[in-house]
């Protein structure tokens, strides 16, 4: 399952995207590009959500079973 986690650095989900890595899942991290955590696995892609234009440019050519 592809998921796509707006932050995913922070204290609480930095804790949910190492559990959805253990669990397989294919885990893709929007964020800000501040800070970049240790998880092996873990795909990243640099945008800020309050840039539309941006984000559109970013996540065009993606597909994501969930959305967190």
């Amino acid at each position: 399952m592809k998921v796509l986690f707006i932050g995913g650095t922070g204290n609480i989900s930095s804790y949910v995207s190492k559990l959805l890595l253990e669990r397989g899942f294919d885990l893709y991290l929007l964020n800000r590009g501040n800070i970049k955590l240790d998880l092996p696995g873990a795909n990243y892609f640099k945008g800020d959500i309050r840039n539309k234009e941006e984000i559109i440019k970013i996540l065009s050519n993606q597909k994501f079973d969930v959305v967190v």
